[in-house]
């Protein structure tokens, strides 16, 4: 009879850690860019944003938009991401690979009028994944994973921001970003009799975490070029999940608590850590040619420990259970040092106006080096180094239909980042084998905009 309370329990405690979240850090904007023209230069758009992205890359570009802009974009980021063992005379490799990712951007910019028309502009996106608001996987770090792909593009994401133009040559822009998370409890009761639920109450609550964006242009019309400074301050979710398990039942002296068992989790659930760029644009050729560069520092060693924080209690009454587990049944778990490492990537895009104010075509590459180190060690956290190819386009046509006055801007980026091969080296001290891992990541992108 104490076997059928210690069969329950367990698995009662193994349904508790399953409901647990994971961590998902970095975020798809600044890997992926944000808006379609952006994308298909390479994501320079520190000093080039001419649309809504200006209110996450550099808010300050806002203030030079004399139009109201509306934009609509749809992306899509297929992932071919692998780890391959090296031999298999060891525990079986198992690494989760990142799937799809599918979202819907959109956003304005709004000009101020009056007194302080063409020096005061807002601006707003947002990006909203389309298989659900947001997605977290909870993976252990010493099972093969993507560390930087796992889950980035696949939650809510919002940027409003303001551009003060102070001077014709100077703008300064602030905002902020904020990006959407989960907390919550789960308790449960179960009759140890027969092993039917009584209670299964489980709260989630969504929350969000607030950073700060600010952004400096420089302007200096008569040569063509713009300077702009743009910094995003870090954020992450933090959270503390409690699970509560009672087991109940009637083994004689009457029908009570049997067991207790708390499952505590805690940690952090998303992190994007503070960013830095500089960049550069300059027009030529009557401006048909932009040309733009841009440097990125990101703070990663600032990165909290990625593994969820685990604490497990087991009370009983029952002599079984105390003398397999003890009076007060205690495990606790989490906390790798997985030593991140800061990085600068460098950007480089170009646009050409085949027909000016028709049709342009545009191209860049990127470089961003990854974060983690490689895996020779206890985790088998996955990233590796970036080339990222892109080309894109825009063409405008009239609405057939008269509905529009303006032109409408429809724009496609394709965007290629291959990751070289990485090898890790598994000591004799680990179970298991020695890997390689790589791969790539095809990301398109098509929108529609509109300038009243």
């Amino acid at each position: 009879m104490h076997q059928r309370l210690l069969t329950p329990a367990l698995c009662l405690l193994a349904l508790a850690l399953a409901v647990l979240p994971g961590t998902a850090l970095a975020n798809a904007f600044d890997f992926y860019g944000f808006g379609t023209r952006g994308m298909g230069m390479a994501g320079t758009q520190a000093a080039a944003a001419d649309d809504y992205s200006a209110s996450y890359f550099n808010p300050s570009l806002l203030a030079y938009q004399k139009k109201v802009k509306v934009g609509l974009a749809f992306t899509w980021m297929d992932r071919h991401l692998k780890a391959t063992a090296l031999s298999d005379d060891l525990r079986p490799l198992s690494p989760v690979n990142p799937g799809d990712s599918y979202g819907v951007s959109m956003g304005f910019v709004l000009p101020f009028g009056g007194a302080v028309q063409d020096r005061i502009a807002l601006g707003a996106g947002v990006y909203l994944p389309t298989s659900s608001l947001m997605k977290v996987q909870s993976v252990d770090p010493m099972k093969p994973n993507w560390y930087l792909q796992q889950g980035d593009a696949d939650r809510l994401a919002l940027a409003v921001s303001l551009g003060f133009r102070i001077t014709d040559w100077l703008s300064l822009g602030l905002g902020v970003q904020v990006l959407g998370g989960i907390t919550g409890s789960v308790e449960m009761s179960v009759n140890a009799d027969d092993f039917v639920f009584e209670q299964r109450d489980v709260l989630v609550e969504v929350n969000t975490a607030v950073a700060p964006i600010a952004g400096v242009t420089f302007r200096v019309p008569p040569i063509g070029l713009t300077l702009g400074i743009g910094y995003r301050g870090s954020m992450k979710i933090d959270y503390e999940l409690p699970v509560t398990i009672h087991a109940k039942g009637d083994f004689g002296d009457g029908y009570k608590e049997l067991a207790l068992v708390d499952v505590t989790v805690g940690g952090t659930i998303f992190y994007t850590p503070h960013t830095l760029t500089l960049g550069a644009e300059w027009k030529g050729l009557s401006d048909r040619l932009h040309v733009s560069a841009e440097l990125r520092y990101a703070f990663w060693s600032k990165a909290p420990d990625p593994t969820v924080g685990l604490k497990v209690g087991l009370t009983s009454e029952m002599d079984l259970v105390t003398q397999v587990l003890g009076d007060n049944f205690n495990v606790r778990a989490g906390g790798e040092d997985i030593r991140l490492s800061d990085t600068l990537s460098v950007r480089a895009g170009a646009e050409y106006w085949l027909v000016p104010e028709v049709l342009n075509i545009r191209g860049g590459y990127a470089y961003t080096p990854t974060p983690v180190p490689v895996q020779n060690g206890r985790t088998n956290l996955l990233d590796g180094d970036s080339h990222m190819i892109a080309l894109g386009s825009t063409v405008y046509f009239h609405d057939p239909l008269d509905i529009f006055k303006e032109a409408i801007a429809f724009s496609l980026a394709i965007q290629m980042h291959f990751f070289p091969e990485r090898e890790a080296d598994k000591s004799a001290n680990y179970d298991i084998a020695s890997y390689t891992y790589g791969g790539y990541v095809g990301t398109l992108s098509a929108s529609l905009a509109y300038a009243f």
